[in-house]
This record gives C-alpha cells, structure tokens and sequence, in this order.
C-alpha cells in the first residue's frame, strides 16, 4: 500500500508516518530537505524510552530515494523489519545520508503489542516475528533485481471526474518471502529469531536456552504475558534445587513465594544429588496443576519453567566471560542456589 501511495504522491518529497504517530506543529520546518541524497527517519536505539522506540518507521524523503531502491519490499507481509530493510537499502545501494528527528517533535500513542499486531495474520509474537522476517530476507534474492516482477500490480479505477479518487483493486499479489523457503530454511529461520529474541531482549543465558524442557517459544508467550504493556523488562528468576524430595519442595514453595511478589517466571532445575539420581521435577510435581495468581494481577499466574540443568557451576562472573547475560543476573544464597534477573 505504501508503494502504491508513493505513486499517486502529488510532491516531490514523501513523509511516512503510522496511524499511532502524532506529529508537532512545525515538524516539517523543523527538518528542512534541500538535497536529494539526505532523508529523515527515526532509530529506535536512539529512543529516550520504550515508547518510543515504536517510532521507528517514520520517515521524510525525496521522492526519487524511494523510487532508487524501488520502495519497500513487498515479500515482508508480517510485521517487523519492513522499515529497517529500507533503510538499509537506501544507504547501502543509493547512497543515501540519514539524519535523525527531533524526538520532541513527533510522539507514539502507546498501546499493546495486541493492537499493534491486530491486522496481521499469525503473529502471536511480534518481536519474534521482527527477527524472522529479518534472516528470512537474507535468504531470498535481492528485491532491487526482482521488485518489478514480483511487486503487487492493480486495476485502477476511477471514482470521480477528476480522477482525485481511484479504486484499486489488486491484479496480482506480491508473496511472502516464506513461500520461497524450504521447510527446514523456515524451522531454522524461526528458531534463531526465537533464540534471539530469549537471550538479546529478556536476557536469557543461551545454556539456559539450550536445556529448556519447553518449546521456547512457550516460555516466549509466557514471558510477553506477564510483562507490563510496552515493556520488556520483566524480571526472571532461576532456581536450582537439590538434595531430598523434601528440600526440593520447600526450595520450590520458597521460590513460589518470591515469584507471587515479584517473578511471574521461575527457571527450575533440579540438581543431581545421591538421594535424587536422574529426578526431573516433573517427577516431584505436577507442573501443570500450580495456578498462583501475581499478587500485583490476579489475572496473571506465576509460570514455571523446567530446565534440565544448570551448566554454570562457577559464579556468575566466571560464567558471564563466555555469555553476557549472566552480568543482568544477581546471585543470592540461600537453603537452595537462587538467581535473579
């Protein structure tokens, strides 16, 4: 639709803004364009908070820069990633300057990750689906070499005399890059932007990741759903207990404790130990029967996670020099080993 609106545009120049966004008076002044190389858009690492970083996406820009690197690519049909590809494109093939706005003249409405991907088609997660569709772009051919034969055609038809309404209908639609994936490309594709999205955005270590007894993409679910709207900073907490059936259940009801107050998600693992030979915690309790609701949303219920084991033996500080992620981990001591993030 972008594509088909940068055609009918009445000017030289193309501002791009979503239905969420609210623009100042005198943004435009605000971000003057007298060259054809240079164009304005927002980088989402350069947001003040996580609202803003939703404004990624905007742009203003010459006309001919759009129409270089032939507008977006249409094979990007889920959200995510459909801005910053353009992006890219416009630096790396036309050369393009990119300057950024002043963030005090433009403004996201916030609202929910639901309603941002309401009007998409199987997205259950949206960050997993920005990660997705970023690789799966890398393994399909250039869009500058196939835009014209792949990009969506449409039947125009005029609505009123003066040609200043049109209807479109579409001719032929433009497919989505996952049609020209193989089965084992698309199961790759989506495990690496899971993974991603684990250890980069909610900063799970990747030997916590790799021992998961869950499909990660559960644990993602129920991550997201016991944030705050808007937020990715959701506290985890990682347990491992040990020693006697006993200890275990009272390590967990500990842990329980904890999590009502301020960890919806708990990583277990039971440790090896001579009373306790290769005992999962499944063994020692009925995982799917725990229904604690947050004492801050009663709506919401403390998850648990099983992991088969924890590889980190050492302190965090040791651990963290091959993975990062466990400097966001706080270590505490107690009756059981007990990690928070």
């Amino acid at each position: 639709a972008y594509n088909l609106a940068s055609k009918f545009a009445g000017n030289e120049l193309l501002l791009k803004v979503d239905c969420d966004t609210m623009l100042e008076q005198g943004f435009l002044a605000a971000h003057p364009l007298n060259e054809s190389s240079v164009y304005y858009r927002t980088f989402w690492r350069l947001a003040r908070d996580e609202n803003e970083r939703h404004l990624n996406g905007v742009f203003y820009m010459p006309r001919s820069l759009f129409e270089d690197v032939q507008g977006y690519d249409e094979r990007l049909v889920t959200y995510g990633w459909d801005d910053t590809d353009l992006f890219s494109r416009l630096e790396r093939e036309a050369r393009a300057i990119s300057r950024t706005f002043q963030y005090d003249r433009l403004h996201h409405i916030r609202h929910d990750d639901e309603t941002r991907a309401a009007n998409q088609v199987d997205v259950s997660n949206p960050m997993v689906q920005t990660q997705m569709n970023s690789l799966m772009i890398q393994r399909v051919p250039h869009w500058k070499y196939v835009a014209k034969e792949e990009m969506t055609t449409y039947l125009l038809k005029a609505q009123s005399a003066d040609m200043k309404v049109l209807e479109a209908s579409v001719v032929r639609l433009s497919q989505s890059g996952y049609k020209q994936l193989s089965l084992d490309e698309y199961l790759e594709v989506k495990r690496v932007a899971e993974e991603r999205v684990a250890h980069d955005s909610y900063g799970i270590p990747w030997d916590v990741i790799k021992e998961l007894v869950v499909p990660l993409a559960e644990v993602l679910q129920d991550i997201r759903f016991s944030s705050s709207s808007d937020s990715r900073e959701t506290r985890l907490l990682f347990v491992e207990l040990c020693c006697s059936a006993g200890d275990v259940l009272r390590g967990l009801n500990f842990a329980l404790s904890l999590g009502v107050e301020s960890f919806p998600i708990i990583f277990v693992s039971v440790a090896p130990s001579k009373n306790m030979q290769n005992i999962t915690l499944r063994d020692v309790i009925d995982l799917d029967s725990i229904h604690i609701p947050l004492a801050r949303d009663a709506e919401r219920f403390v998850k648990l996670v099983e992991v088969q084991r924890f590889r980190c033996k050492d302190n965090l500080t040791s651990c963290s020099q091959w993975d990062p992620a466990f400097l966001n981990i706080c270590e505490k001591d107690c009756l059981v080993g007990l990690f928070e993030k």
